[in-house]
């Protein structure tokens, strides 16, 4: 619409410049790109790319804004984990104080631990010497016991009904395995409680030791004597009654316990024999091995 007003003004003014417009069309064709692109096509370039500028500065102040927004939040966790780190070394400050606390306290108690041991071993060692004291005062009250009984044996295996005298029971089993025992010879004898219902043996307490062993010798061979030999005029009943007839040491009853124990093993076939001597209690581990002495339940298992 410009263009056209100015050529109706220019006609009011005359031909000449009619003709001058006229004559100035042709330089405007000229003007025509050879692109084929005219100059009001040329006019819209500037306000698209203002509007791409546009809309690429809004994007870039997005972009800032949410960087923006991004940093202040890394900045807030950053002051968090600021403040928790904080806390951390506190904590751990905390923590060490306490460890290097309990590190000292271990340590005094290990220090306390090493004196209570010490003194352990200081009062083991002395009841282990008081434990030696006193096995050895047992042991020698055990043999001063089996010394007062040096002269003892005992007789088992005769019913109480068969006898009236006791005396009379150690001269007849004497006389009966040829060892010349009268009641001279008899320091003292009784009767045994062996417990309920167990017949009763006899104690005697010789005057001589030495009618003593040669009696106890003999005790082999009442494997062949029996109550009826001794008592030929005893009842039927009695003689049922009586069992067979043994003589043995009076031991104290911890030798009585031993001999108890190595018995079993013998029983056991964990031993060949097994007697008792004067008191003293030997065994053997084969027909043709030494006699062992033994003095204490620890010597059989040592066997």
């Amino acid at each position: 619409m410009t263009k056209t007003a100015k050529k109706n003004k220019r006609g009011a003014r005359g031909s000449t410049e009619e003709e001058s417009s006229v004559a100035k069309k042709p330089n405007m064709a000229e003007l025509v790109d050879e692109s084929g692109v005219d100059n009001e096509e040329e006019s819209t370039v500037p306000s698209e790319e203002s509007e791409e500028t546009e809309a690429s500065l809004l994007e870039i102040k997005h972009l800032l804004l949410g960087v923006q927004k991004t940093l202040h939040t890394m900045q807030s966790e950053n002051r968090k984990m600021s403040e928790e780190l904080k806390e951390l070394r506190a904590s751990f400050d905390s923590q060490g104080r306490q460890i290097s606390q309990l590190k000292q306290s271990l340590a005094k108690a290990n220090k306390a631990n090493e004196e209570l041991q010490e003194q352990l071993k200081k009062q083991n060692k002395k009841i282990q010497d008081q434990e030696s004291q006193i096995s050895e005062i047992l042991y020698q009250n055990d043999e001063i016991e089996q010394y007062t009984r040096k002269n003892s044996i005992e007789i088992h295996g005769i019913p109480e009904e068969l006898y009236t005298s006791t005396n009379e029971v150690v001269t007849k089993l004497a006389q009966k395995l040829n060892v010349p025992i009268s009641t001279e010879d008899i320091d003292i004898s009784h009767k045994l409680y062996n417990g309920k219902d167990k017949p009763k043996s006899i104690i005697v307490k010789l005057i001589s030791h030495q009618k003593k062993t040669e009696l106890y010798k003999k005790r082999v061979q009442l494997k062949n004597v029996k109550v009826s030999d001794l008592f030929p005029n005893s009842s039927a009943a009695a003689i049922t009654q009586s069992q067979r007839l043994f003589i043995n040491e009076n031991l104290t009853r911890y030798r009585k316990h031993l001999m108890k124990k190595a018995n079993q093993r013998r029983k056991d076939e964990m031993l060949h024999s097994v007697w008792p001597m004067d008191g003293k209690i030997f065994v053997k581990t084969s027909p043709d091995g030494v006699p062992i002495r033994i003095f204490s339940e620890q010597d059989l298992e040592n066997l």
